[in-house]
């Protein structure tokens, strides 16, 4: 997947924490999302800020200040869509009680997202090839922003 699906898809985990029992989402929470790439694994944001759930803040340098540079999904159902969850399926998440279970679940259907059409939906949802509080785990480095190579190919493996 390329960077537009890997920031959908934080759209998607965070849009099933939200259907998890509130001791659930407590613990998951904390958790990353761990994608390999060109033989690395790396837990990284897309963004550098979040203004609400759906709402994803780059800073860029503007003429006297910062320029923070919003980018939104609009449309949660968009979301629901993608994953091709139904109601009954999200009742069945939120009475789970075991976040191991939960965490499970939820990376299953983050595997099974539709994000070519919602990456249709939402085509400037991320403009450029920059990532953020990134942990390479193969050779255990932090970098505050890296920049990947704009075809880059990523593979979600995990939730840790």
């Amino acid at each position: 997947m390329n960077l537009k699906q890997v920031r959908l898809l934080e759209a998607c985990y965070a849009y099933l924490l939200t259907k998890t029992e509130k001791s659930v989402k407590e613990k998951l929470i904390g958790c990353k999302m761990i994608f390999k790439f060109n033989h690395s694994l790396l837990s990284f944001k897309t963004y550098e800020e979040k203004y609400d759930t759906y709402d994803f803040i780059e800073n860029k340098l503007g003429e006297l200040e910062l320029k923070p540079d919003y980018r939104s999904l609009t449309k949660v159902r968009d979301i629901y869509d993608a994953l091709n969850i139904t109601n009954f399926k999200l009742q069945s998440l939120r009475m789970i009680e075991d976040s191991e279970i939960a965490k499970k679940i939820i990376f299953k259907l983050l595997t099974q997202a539709d994000l070519e059409s919602l990456e249709q939906s939402y085509p400037e949802i991320k403009a450029n090839d920059f990532i953020y509080e990134v942990h390479n785990l193969t050779i255990n480095a932090n970098f505050a922003c890296m920049k990947l190579p704009e075809n880059a190919t990523l593979e979600l493996i995990a939730i840790a």
